[in-house]
């Protein structure tokens, strides 16, 4: 094929060539990118349709009787899961106290009178009392260093100033997994 035309025509030519193809595929393009809004707009549409279906259909289940009740019996099951909770928590940190007077009363000898047991949550625990005799106190006294649950006995000197009809007081503490 021979071609006559000047070349200046030719990229003319060429240059319209291209353009019209560059604007048919811009228009191209543009009509793609409207049918997908307008679907995506249809589709938006729809599921709105759909959300407020399901939102009628939810409100109708929940104002079936049953539905409420259930609702009802999930809130008394939380707050009893709650307290629950509460209570376990409670008796985790609970010391056998009630333990540790059983075995004090059971380690007291005869002639041993106790005044007073106090106990604190560090486990801290103080006696105080009355012995007929030195003998006595000094027998109560090697009892509960003897006993697993007793640490870091305290028990002053001046509790042996008396032979007979003693006013004694000492603490110790309480380790609490023995007991």
């Amino acid at each position: 094929m021979l071609n006559l035309l000047p070349s200046q025509k030719i990229k003319e030519l060429r240059l319209n060539l291209l353009t019209q193809v560059i604007i048919r595929a811009a228009i191209a393009v543009i009509f793609i990118f409207l049918i997908l809004v307008l679907l995506l707009l249809v589709i938006r549409f729809f599921l709105n349709i759909n959300l407020d279906e399901a939102e009628k259909d939810l409100k109708n289940l929940q104002s079936r009787p049953e539905i409420k009740q259930l609702g009802d019996l999930e809130n008394k099951i939380t707050e009893l899961n709650k307290n629950l909770v509460f209570l376990n928590g409670a008796y985790q940190k609970q010391t056998g106290f009630s333990s540790l007077l059983e075995k004090i009363t059971q380690a007291t000898p005869a002639g041993i009178r106790l005044n007073s047991i106090s106990c604190e949550e560090s486990g801290k625990v103080d006696i105080r009392g009355y012995a007929q005799t030195r003998d006595a106190l000094l027998n109560f006294k090697e009892t509960i260093e003897k006993t697993p649950y007793v640490s870091e006995l305290s028990f002053p000197t001046s509790n042996l100033t008396q032979p007979t009809d003693i006013t004694f007081y000492f603490n110790f503490k309480l380790v609490k997994h023995e007991l």
